[in-house]
């Protein structure tokens, strides 16, 4: 680890020791101390007060460059001392970092050895702007307009340098900053703000020293490269676990995603003949671009997130890297809710091995539907008989009124259970869909908006009447 003059300024500014400064360069360069003037620029040497011109008036002084701290009482035995026993100190906190790497420690524990000589809180923000890790004393929560101009000042610093800058937030705080990289393209920012300390120009030093231990960690421990969605570790537990009770990850505040909102998951996966070492590269192009994605029995998910609708040719936002003649793409049918997320995840698959069967791209589980259910229904002897009365009851009125209730209840369902997309997909108002869906309601024993009811009356709208299901 090196330091500048200014570590050991605050150093014995900390033991009481009296002194005065001039210090222009924070470069961090300075590794040990010796008692002459030494070739080597990683070295800073102590020297008596009377041998320089310039500080006869003083006991002794410590100089690197053109900069220097004289000391009026302090012996040069004594600043020597104090001074190798700062390295020292600084030493073994570097070898407990280094420790935690090789010994497969977490990022947490990693930060917490880092907090316990750098007293700020810290973030890890990815370069889209969420935020991959945090210290355990970090509570700020900033505006996504606010982590954009942090990210843009420290990726616009020259020379890749840490910055320490005021921003105009609410409240004003001073930051420092830095990026992390991968070769020349940087994969995340580090970032430290004041709360209960100030920034001294020391600490510039050891920010610098941090972001490296970070790097080392992320280049040693590749499964975390900050180079992934901060929800994907996450996800991959999901799918994993398959159950059907989720708890929903912290990580959603942070991103400004509502439990609610509209979400769509897509498997993908590898022809027959092609090896899986491809769909391992698949993953890596989707994680560079801090797409949330997970690897799970040779079959890539990607868990896609669009706030409260549905936008058109939704299928081509994260189908682009995979867009090659060795790659099948099953998407399923939009939902609100993660904690709804495993059945859709079943979906997907189930697409996707439709896709592989037939030899396609890309397939979407809304224009599947009623063929894959039908198809499993055929072997089932008078499978209308299967019908759920709610909705037998439902297309006598349909057929006596002509109102379109079954059409209205399937794409109900089909989309989610969401109002707004089921208005969009149908050319109707949004009046006109809740007045039909309290229609509705009347014939059914389940309320429309529950697992339940979808559960109970989704397959009986397939085989009720397929002609009803044109959309």
């Amino acid at each position: 680890m090196n330091f500048s003059l200014w570590n050991f300024k605050e150093w014995f500014d900390c033991l009481g020791i009296d002194l005065s400064y001039r210090i222009t360069d924070n470069t961090p360069s300075i590794s040990m101390l010796s008692f002459s003037p030494a070739e080597e620029k990683e070295s800073a040497w102590i020297l008596p007060g009377y041998q320089l011109n310039d500080s006869s008036g003083f006991n002794s002084v410590l100089i690197h460059g053109n900069d220097r701290i004289l000391f009026p009482v302090a012996s040069t035995i004594e600043v020597n001392n104090q001074g190798n026993r700062m390295i020292r100190h600084y030493t073994k906190w570097e070898n407990s970092l280094m420790e935690c790497i090789m010994q497969d420690g977490s990022l947490s524990d990693l930060f917490t050895l880092i907090q316990k000589e750098f007293p700020f809180p810290f973030v890890l923000m990815l370069p889209g702007g969420s935020i991959h890790s945090k210290s355990k004393d970090c509570k700020q929560s900033l505006k996504e307009k606010n982590r954009q101009q942090i990210l843009q000042a420290a990726l616009n610093a020259p020379g890749n340098t840490p910055v320490c800058r005021t921003f105009m937030f609410d409240p004003t705080r001073s930051f420092l900053f830095g990026s992390i990289m991968n070769g020349t393209k940087p994969i995340a920012v580090l970032t430290a703000y004041e709360e209960n300390h100030r920034f001294q120009p020391g600490h510039i030093t050891l920010f610098y020293f941090i972001r490296e231990i970070i790097q080392t960690y992320l280049d040693f421990h590749t499964e975390v490269t900050p180079a992934t969605h901060p929800l994907s570790r996450w996800f991959q537990q999901t799918i994993e676990a398959e159950e059907k009770a989720l708890q929903l990850p912290q990580e959603l505040t942070e991103l400004n995603w509502k439990e609610d909102d509209c979400y769509q998951i897509m498997a993908i996966g590898l022809q027959a003949d092609r090896p899986p070492v491809e769909l391992s590269d698949l993953y890596y192009r989707y994680a560079s671009l801090s797409v949330c994605c997970a690897v799970h029995q040779n079959t890539l998910f990607v868990l896609s997130h669009y706030e409260k609708i549905l936008p058109a040719n939704n299928e081509l936002r994260y189908s682009s890297p995979a867009a090659t003649s060795n790659i099948c793409c099953g998407l399923s049918l939009p939902f609100h809710g993660l904690t709804r997320m495993q059945y859709y995840l079943k979906q997907a698959q189930v697409v996707l091995s439709l896709a592989q069967t037939s030899g396609k791209h890309l397939l979407r589980m809304e224009d599947q539907l009623v063929g894959h259910l039908l198809r499993q229904c055929q072997n089932i002897p008078e499978a209308r008989s299967m019908i759920h009365p709610d909705i037998l009851a439902l297309e006598r009125e349909d057929r006596q009124n002509n109102e379109h209730l079954i059409q209205t209840l399937y794409a109900y369902f089909v989309q989610g259970q969401s109002s707004a997309q089921t208005s969009k997909v149908l050319f109707i108002h949004r009046n006109t869909l809740r007045n039909r869906l309290d229609r509705i309601q009347r014939f059914l024993t389940f309320k429309l908006d529950t697992e339940e009811a979808r559960d109970q009356y989704l397959i009986s709208l397939i085989l009720c009447n397929s002609e009803h299901m044109a959309m």
